[in-house]
């Protein structure tokens, strides 16, 4: 995690990234300016009860789930 920058991402035991999500929110922050900062990231697998009868397709929520460069 880079929590500053406001990316979340998975690593394998391989150092291989199985996914990254940078947070496209940003917020006010005076003369800081606008950052998008993450302070903390948990992972819920599929089978966690709080996500039984979700929708968990990612197609779904393309407006957010953007690559940024």
């Amino acid at each position: 995690c880079e929590g500053a920058p406001g990316r979340i991402f998975e690593v394998t035991p391989d150092k291989v990234i199985v996914w990254e999500y940078i947070n496209p929110y940003f917020g006010d922050r005076g003369q800081a300016g606008s950052v998008n900062g993450v302070f903390r990231a948990h992972r819920y697998g599929p089978d966690h009860p709080g996500l039984r009868g979700k929708e968990l397709d990612p197609a779904r929520y393309n407006n957010v789930n953007q690559l940024y460069a």
